[in-house]
């Protein structure tokens, strides 16, 4: 149905075998096409996202997750007149992804041409979110938004400075002390890394993600 062009039909066949097999990542992977071709980008996000992480290898479904972030900038930039920063982060974060497990650099390069055509509105958006850190905000999202924009700079450096900050400010602040880590370990901050880390277990301690992150220390000898 999804190749005849029947895109409403598949859907609704795909999405009805998710129920039943909520694992299986080649469904999962084929609803989030379709989902994205309807212009459901919303719904994409969740079955994409889903089938990456039970399945990171999943090369098709990283790009698609991809073109997905920017649907939903282009969407509220027609919607608002503005673009989201954090959207437009994620968009080269998920092609790299892609490439990392076997998708074709052209298809990368793709994404990022589009994303570089938005950077200049992008650039506008981080001034507006600097602003916004100067005044004191409380929303943690504003503070990863801009590390987000930081790092598809590559102002690494800067993105680390952004979430320190907001983890000093707001110590009961979880996500940025957790987008911190890559940062840190890149650095080879033993210290550092543990200190966030052992900041995270306290106010998570139940989260699955801890294991995740303690491997990823381990595995880069920190």
């Amino acid at each position: 149905l999804h190749r005849g062009g029947d895109l409403s039909g598949a859907r609704r066949i795909l999405a009805d075998l998710a129920e039943e097999y909520p694992d299986d990542t080649t469904i999962l992977g084929n609803l989030g096409s379709a989902q994205r071709e309807l212009g459901l980008s919303d719904e994409a996000e969740v079955s994409l996202s889903r089938a990456v992480e039970l399945e990171p290898d999943l090369y098709a479904a990283w790009f698609n997750l991809a073109s997905t972030h920017l649907d939903v900038v282009l969407r509220e930039r027609k919607e608002s007149g503005k673009v989201s920063g954090e959207r437009l982060a994620m968009a080269p974060e998920a092609a790299n992804e892609a490439v990392r497990h076997g998708g074709h650099l052209a298809d990368m390069h793709e994404v990022r041409r589009k994303v570089n055509t938005l950077m200049n509105e992008g650039e506008r958006a981080l001034v507006d979110y600097q602003r916004a850190i100067d005044l004191g905000t409380d929303h943690q999202e504003t503070y990863l938004a801009v590390a987000r924009l930081q790092v598809l700079q590559g102002n690494r450096e800067g993105a680390f400075v952004t979430l320190d900050e907001g983890a000093s400010r707001h110590p009961d602040w979880v996500e940025v002390r957790i987008q911190s880590l890559p940062i840190l370990v890149d650095r080879r901050d033993a210290i550092g890394a543990r200190r966030v880390l052992g900041e995270v277990r306290s106010l998570i301690p139940d989260d699955p993600r801890l294991g995740a992150i303690q491997d990823l220390l381990e595995s880069n000898g920190l």
